[in-house]
């Protein structure tokens, strides 16, 4: 499953981001063009140290403008398949409308994605229906994802 995440709002901290991970056993791939920041512990460097070097995978190519069908296809690869590992996408903006992880990644390849927003996960097909008709998107708790990613692991399951 493909999550989205920004940091530059008062709603998560490196070390909240690492607890995320680890709740859903996820990876961390750092879409930023530029995986360095002035705000202390989300540069690159300072990420691994905090999460583990192997949970985290840059993918510059993911970064705005420079999208490309081969990214695509190896996130799609990768993190988007029936019993495959959870990623979490990092950007900058917290607002997924305000960043491309919404209009170029999620809408466009991956509608049943969910962004981590001011502590509430909300899937991307939702996110495009209030940006697009203003319909309040519906949406679960941060503190449910483990029941939530149970819930759906479940559910793949019983479709095989």
């Amino acid at each position: 499953m493909i999550f989205t995440i920004g940091y530059n709002g008062k709603g998560i901290t490196p070390t909240g981001l690492a607890s995320i991970l680890n709740q859903i056993n996820a990876t961390l791939v750092d879409v930023r063009r530029k995986p360095v920041s002035k705000m202390a512990g989300w540069g690159n460097d300072q990420l691994k140290e905090v999460i583990g070097e192997a949970r985290y995978v840059s993918c510059t190519d993911l970064g705005d403008r420079s999208v490309t069908p081969t990214t695509m296809a190896w996130l799609k690869k990768r993190f988007y398949h029936l019993g495959g590992p959870h990623c979490i996408l990092l950007g900058k903006e917290e607002d997924p409308s305000a960043w491309h992880r919404h209009r170029m990644i999620c809408a466009r390849q991956f509608p049943d994605a969910m962004h981590i927003f001011q502590s509430r996960l909300i899937s991307a097909e939702a996110w495009d229906n209030y940006i697009k008709r203003g319909e309040e998107p519906e949406s679960i708790p941060i503190s449910e994802l483990p029941v939530f990613i149970e819930h759906c692991e479940n559910f793949m399951e019983s479709q095989t």
